[in-house]
């Protein structure tokens, strides 16, 4: 159950779906829901959706000021962009507009094989060439890289595990942990939220959504402690349950040593994990939606 991506992860024996979280994903994840429903309508009937909480509550992400994607990974949103979201994406995406015509283009070419199955082609294109002219300069045709060259990904996206690898994820965690403590501005609503947004969308098919508290490292936690999150806490909760929601903050016990990139679980202790969740949505809020 846990990590974060893009990823929609089915359990359909326990007809759950879980929703991992890493800012700026709730967008994403509304649109692959909202993509989903239209292919399949009654996909979420009777399906519990679990949505990320860090802190037990869900952030404050709206539609006209949350970037839909980060500039670094921006590819996550190729598949899940309508060609009519477009309008939208460019008013509100909080985008690069190198990355904004990078997506434009794979959304208007996915079609295209020769443009989505020639690697090399694309990733000249979208990587070198648009760029360069978005900015009004002449590209220069370089060859390509070498193979695996991008085997470590921007930010939170690199498949690498090693000491260095480690080393950047975590000098990341310190440095947004900070941030996020320093910053103690309470939230002030979840009205007109993409987290409200979700919870009516799943509703309105016969589903519901349940918002859970993932293991987090000393790092963020220190960020939450604090009065002002405490208190936004409270008010999520009682939010949660006039969407016919409810939140589940599982009795988990852990410490830094089982996330190793301060980000994500130490695999030896999923299953645990999501034994402690299973058990702890039972016990709170398991019964039929309001």
């Amino acid at each position: 159950m846990q990590g974060r991506g893009s990823l929609l992860w089915w359990w359909w024996r326990a007809q759950w779906v879980v929703l991992p979280l890493l800012v700026p994903t709730d967008p994403r994840h509304y649109l692959g829901i909202r993509n989903l429903l239209d292919a399949h309508p009654d996909a979420l009937k009777g399906v519990t959706v679990f949505a990320e909480a860090p802190g037990g509550y869900a952030f404050d992400t709206r539609w006209e000021t949350t970037p839909w994607a980060m500039d670094a990974p921006p590819w996550l949103l190729v598949d899940l962009l309508r060609v009519t979201d477009l309008p939208r994406f460019w008013r509100w995406s909080g985008l690069a507009i190198e990355t904004r015509l990078h997506l434009t283009v794979r959304v208007l070419l996915r079609r295209s094989a020769l443009f989505n199955r020639r690697e090399r082609v694309r990733e000249q294109w979208l990587e070198a060439i648009l760029p360069t002219l978005a900015r009004g300069q002449r590209p220069i045709f370089a060859p390509p890289r070498a193979l695996g060259d991008d085997l470590h990904g921007p930010m939170l996206t690199s498949i690498r595990a090693d000491s260095q690898a480690l080393a950047v994820a975590r000098g990341l965690a310190r440095d947004l942990g900070e941030q996020m403590s320093a910053y103690q501005v309470p939230v002030g609503g979840w009205r007109g939220t993409i987290p409200e947004a979700l919870a009516h969308l799943v509703k309105r098919v016969g589903g519901r959504v349940v918002f859970f508290e993932p293991p987090l490292s000393e790092v963020f936690m220190k960020g939450y402690r604090t009065e002002v999150r405490r208190r936004d806490a409270e008010i999520f909760t009682s939010q949660a349950r006039e969407w016919g929601t409810c939140v589940v903050r599982p009795a988990f016990t852990y410490s830094d040593d089982d996330l190793p990139d301060f980000w994500h679980l130490r695999p030896e202790r999923v299953v645990e994990y999501t034994r402690t969740v299973a058990l702890a949505w039972l016990d709170t809020c398991a019964g039929p939606a309001r």
